[in-house]
């Protein structure tokens, strides 16, 4: 399969090509349908926190006046605007699925892109999930092949590689020939971009990184069917994708071999509205509290051990909003601690500027460890130390994090997740979603009339 080193585009491709209808069996089905659960839970959880922002973003028609009391249905915009605005909620309340393995989210960018155009050409699910598998294969293993200096050096790889992945999935759901696929991965390849910037101060913009993959990744296949021709190794070389994003990069991570699970099996799910990284500091003082009881008032000092990687990113204490909140190591773990929660509520008021919190979070430390930064990216480990006022000392280490694929979200996990996001007020119920997925191998035109209804 792999015949080249010297063109590693046509490698990385070649192996992406060897997912076929040989993968539809009820293992790989199976995880495509928890993915687009939760993708459903994530984009329903962001719609209700920034409606308002996408109703002003969308009345602005070529800059005139902004009328946010005029009604827009979603499924009469462009195409475009429906994968832009699509992207955009997916991620915006930090409930999308990722990969330890990458640090990124390809779920959030690739259904962002796969949904919108499978509804308008009602596609086999067959299709739909062949091509879910490509997306995550491609994104997740591009990811992987540049950590962690990709990270390091500033870039958001959901927004780089979930561009690429993105665009080889439309690719694959649209049956694209080979010269397709490698013109859009020379498009996507040149336009992927996306900047840690958007996680700094109280930034709301790290959702925008998504949107553009997706957009990016419709443009790029657009270009690549139109006959448009790419770079013959837009991967390699001293000018490709791989070399700029990184000082040093894996072949063996970036190719896959024929007995290789896919990717796709490699994603976790998050049970809380927060960075991941937080999620087993989260995790660690929720244990605590329950241990703590009524002894809040007597808590001195809350140390939180985790991998070096995050430090100077996610252990920021200027909480100004929610966005800032919920890339914060020590304010996840103040409210858990405090509230006893960290889902979409306890990122907002009153919680963001409850006197208790607040207290507790000029007490957390978070502090780099040696052995944990080693474990790093099979485990991404955490321990939450709580020091009494009597000198007393508790701690609870967390190994794998709730959604992990060794300590998973069940199917009823992720239908609770989809219920408790789920607006009262929606003319779909989760029981008609789970009929409609379960369904959906047979009757694919159910399952796009409740995204129709819920406007996806």
């Amino acid at each position: 399969m792999v015949s080249s080193f010297s063109n590693v585009s046509d490698n990385f491709l070649e192996s992406l090509s060897s997912i076929d209808e040989t993968y539809l069996n009820d293992f790989n089905i199976n995880k495509v349908k928890e993915c687009l659960i939760d993708y459903l839970a994530a984009l329903l959880a962001g719609k209700s926190i920034v409606s308002d922002k996408l109703l002003a973003f969308l009345s602005i028609n070529n800059f005139s006046d902004i009328d946010v009391d005029k009604i827009i249905i979603y499924n009469n915009l462009s195409l475009e605007n429906q994968v832009y605005i699509t992207g955009f909620t997916s991620h915006a309340a930090e409930l999308d699925d990722g990969s330890r393995f990458g640090m990124i989210h390809p779920g959030a960018p690739l259904f962002s892109l796969l949904l919108p155009v499978a509804r308008k050409g009602i596609i086999p699910f067959h299709q739909l999930a062949l091509a879910t598998m490509v997306g995550y294969e491609a994104s997740v293993r591009l990811a992987m092949a540049i950590a962690p200096g990709h990270y390091a050096r500033g870039y958001h790889p959901t927004a780089t590689c979930g561009t690429i992945g993105a665009a080889l999935g439309l690719c694959k759901l649209l049956k694209q020939n080979k010269h397709v696929f490698k013109n859009a991965l020379s498009v996507s390849s040149v336009s992927a971009s996306g900047s840690l910037k958007v996680i700094e101060d109280d930034s709301q913009i790290k959702p925008l990184n998504v949107a553009n993959a997706s957009l990016n990744a419709l443009y790029a296949v657009r270009a690549g069917m139109s006959g448009f021709n790419g770079a013959n190794d837009a991967l390699g070389g001293s000018t490709g994708f791989l070399t700029m994003m990184t000082d040093q990069w894996s072949f063996d991570k970036l190719v896959r071999k024929y007995d290789d699970n896919l990717m796709i099996h490699s994603v976790y799910f998050k049970p809380f509205a927060a960075c991941r990284h937080a999620h087993a500091p989260i995790e660690g003082a929720l244990k605590l509290r329950n241990i703590l009881g009524d002894k809040l008032d007597y808590i001195d000092t809350i140390n939180v051990y985790v991998y070096d990687t995050i430090i100077g990113k996610h252990d920021n204490k200027t909480i100004n909003g929610s966005s800032s909140a919920k890339m914060s190591i020590p304010y996840a773990v103040a409210v858990a601690i405090t509230s006893g929660m960290a889902g979409i509520e306890a990122f907002e008021e009153p919680w963001l500027n409850n006197t208790t919190m607040r207290t507790l979070l000029d007490k957390v430390n978070v502090i780099p460890d040696e052995n944990f930064s080693k474990l790093v990216p099979e485990k991404r480990c955490s321990r939450v130390e709580i020091v009494l006022s009597d000198n007393t000392v508790i701690n609870e280490t967390v190994e794998y994090a709730k959604g992990e694929p060794e300590n998973p979200m069940e199917l009823g996990d992720l239908f609770g997740k989809l219920q408790s996001n789920l607006n009262p007020n929606c003319k779909v119920s989760v029981e008609e979603i789970h009929q409609a997925i379960k369904m959906v191998d047979e009757t694919p035109f159910l399952f796009y009339q409740i995204l129709e209804k819920l406007e996806i």
